[in-house]
């Protein structure tokens, strides 16, 4: 169940009770892990997860919810743009946040394959003002047909960098074959801002 799988987050200084509530709380299919908690420096608590869009539509969308000592807010969508988000990551550089996720460029139809809806994998990101709640724009910076997945946050000499798995799978002609790391052209690629 959702608690069993989400123990990390028990080691971030959650209570049972406290990640029980919350999970009563998740859509139906949510999860989330380890690296998707964060603590504020006001002390709230701030959560990424994976969720259905609704119980009609059960497309992934990535949601964020503050825990303020007492009980968790309702979550809220990161960016409502209809189509399918996975593999968060968050990074807090002062009272902002950015939230980085492998976002599809489209909604997905029918007549998509694995490997098509792999294709459609954009990195993007946005910028939670902790201080006045503001989620920003999302800013999409690949554009191309690569498999794009896994982003992960860092900051270095006041840039945030975001690297990022890059896959190419155009040749793969089998299902079984797409997540196959031999003999594919797969590199970490990565891109820096200022959050100034």
């Amino acid at each position: 169940d959702l608690i069993t799988a989400n123990i990390y987050m028990l080691k971030r200084g959650m209570k049972t009770a406290e990640l029980a509530d919350y999970a009563s709380q998740l859509p139906d299919g949510s999860f989330c892990n380890k690296n998707d908690v964060i603590k504020l420096d006001d002390g709230r608590m701030l959560l990424t997860f994976i969720g259905a869009r609704s119980a009609e539509d059960p497309t992934q969308v990535l949601y964020y919810a503050y825990h303020d000592g007492m009980a968790w807010g309702q979550p809220q969508i990161v960016s409502d743009d209809g189509t399918f988000d996975s593999t968060p990551s968050m990074l807090k550089v002062g009272d902002k946040v950015v939230i980085s996720w492998a976002d599809a460029k489209r909604t997905f139809t029918e007549e998509d394959t694995a490997k098509t809806k792999l294709q459609s994998l954009e990195i993007a990101y946005a910028v939670l003002n902790t201080k006045t709640g503001t989620m920003g724009e999302e800013i999409v910076f690949t554009d191309d047909t690569f498999f794009n997945v896994a982003p992960r946050l860092s900051l270095a000499d006041n840039k945030v960098y975001c690297s990022y798995m890059k896959r190419d799978i155009e040749a793969v002609t089998k299902e079984d074959d797409l997540l196959n790391f031999e003999g594919l052209y797969s590199t970490m690629a990565f891109v820096s801002y200022d959050l100034a």
